[in-house]
């Protein structure tokens, strides 16, 4: 993993929609108690198609790799993920201004 100390917040693009499933599909893998309800595929439409045309994205970028996501509707948090190897680091706490 890269430096954890180099983490860089930006606006998600459309090109973000594949390495943003694939966080929001790892934190979700990552809790026991959450039954799988969709498919990888089907998270990528959902990012693709609906997440990102309709809210407002920011993504926490390590070096190349997107570590985690929030996406905001209004004033409402929508989604907060982050990859689970993330965790512990402060990345939520930095993603949460964003709400704003």
């Amino acid at each position: 993993m890269s430096d954890r100390t180099k983490i860089t917040l930006r606006p998600a693009t459309d090109s973000d929609a594949a390495a943003i499933a694939k966080v929001l599909r790892a934190s979700l893998n990552a809790l026991d108690w959450m039954p799988a309800l969709h498919t990888p595929e089907e998270d990528l439409f959902f990012i693709r198609d609906i997440l990102l045309p309709n809210q407002q994205v920011t993504v926490a970028v390590a070096g190349e790799h997107i570590v985690g996501f929030i996406a905001v509707n209004g004033e409402w948090v929508e989604q907060l993920y982050l990859d689970p190897a993330w965790t512990g680091q402060g990345i939520g706490s930095r993603l949460l201004p964003h709400a704003t």
